[in-house]
């Protein structure tokens, strides 16, 4: 398989809200909340922590409020594995659309009959 042809994969390691993620938020004491983010780093493979990247954002929820939101993630090179599965899909999704406009062609010349 090419390599040129590897796209990138984006890796969600945390994506939660504070009031919605099920207790697994950040502590509020600093120390704590430095030791929970480090165990988040902790579970990236090491080539690539040094592109981790947080996003704090503020979600609506909806009734006037805000809840602080997280996200953490890194993007990395999609696996052998990854590729050739996405590659399959792509083909399938590619003989899909092929039938399908054949059959469109096909009720479009029943309706119109043949064009010259």
């Amino acid at each position: 398989m090419s390599t040129t042809d590897r796209r990138e994969v984006r890796v969600t390691v945390y994506d939660g809200e504070e009031f919605s993620h099920g207790g697994d938020w950040p502590p509020g004491n600093l120390a704590e909340a430095i030791a929970w983010l480090q165990e988040r780093l902790d579970s990236v493979p090491p080539e690539y922590r040094d592109v981790v990247k947080v996003d704090f954002d503020s979600v609506s929820d909806g009734y006037g409020g805000h809840e602080a939101g997280i996200k953490i993630h890194y993007i990395r090179p999609e696996t052998d594995e990854e590729m050739a599965a996405r590659q399959a899909r792509e083909r399938r999704d590619a003989e899909l659309r092929r039938q399908q406009e054949i059959q469109t062609l096909k009720t479009l010349q029943a309706k119109y009959g043949p064009q010259s």
